[in-house]
């Protein structure tokens, strides 16, 4: 099973749960949305530093650089405590709703600390992002997001959670269409 679909099966079983109040289930709609953002989060900002720090090394003296570097490593390790974080409390979701834990990897008290905790979790993270990339590829055909969108967000309204951007993603969709639609207009 990929990481998107053990999320998705999170929160199904969560949906399903009628153990929990709405205001239970939307708090822990909540952990897992803040646990799949810690991820992207993370990893964007792998990339970037990347980009920043390949252009930093011709523009600044070693000084600069070196200070510049500590800064950067600093914000990245925050951000990797927070993944650390997020993924416990994605297992214990998972432990909550009687579901095979989303993270088998190494995951020690010692945290960030602990390098195979560190890469592991990392690595987790980029194997989510890449499954949240192909998803954009699985629902580029506007009219088959559109309808994909549709279907979810007619259950999520009737779940009481109302989603402004599965809206705005449905209104997109539209548009395109009707920008596929209109003669005379070179794609």
């Amino acid at each position: 099973m990929n990481k998107l679909t053990h999320i998705e099966t999170i929160l199904e079983s969560i949906r399903d749960d009628e153990k929990y109040s709405d205001e239970e289930k939307s708090r822990r709609y909540d952990y897992v949305d803040e646990a799949v953002s810690s991820y992207v989060t993370y990893h964007n900002e792998a990339v970037d530093q990347g980009r920043l720090l390949s252009l930093a090394r011709f523009r600044m003296d070693f000084d600069e650089f070196a200070q510049y570097v500590e800064r950067l490593h600093e914000r990245r390790k925050e951000m990797h405590k927070s993944m650390i974080d997020h993924t416990r409390i994605l297992n214990q979701l998972c432990e909550d709703q009687g579901l095979a834990k989303i993270y088998t990897g190494p995951l020690s008290d010692q945290g960030r600390k602990d390098s195979d905790t560190r890469f592991g979790v990392a690595e987790f993270g980029e194997e989510l992002c890449r499954d949240l990339f192909k998803t954009t590829h699985e629902y580029g055909v506007p009219a088959k997001a559109r309808e994909a969108y549709k279907d979810h967000a007619k259950r999520v309204t009737q779940e009481g959670r109302g989603w402004s951007m599965l809206q705005r993603m449905i209104e997109r969709a539209d548009a395109q269409k009707n920008m596929d639609a209109t003669p005379g207009i070179d794609k």
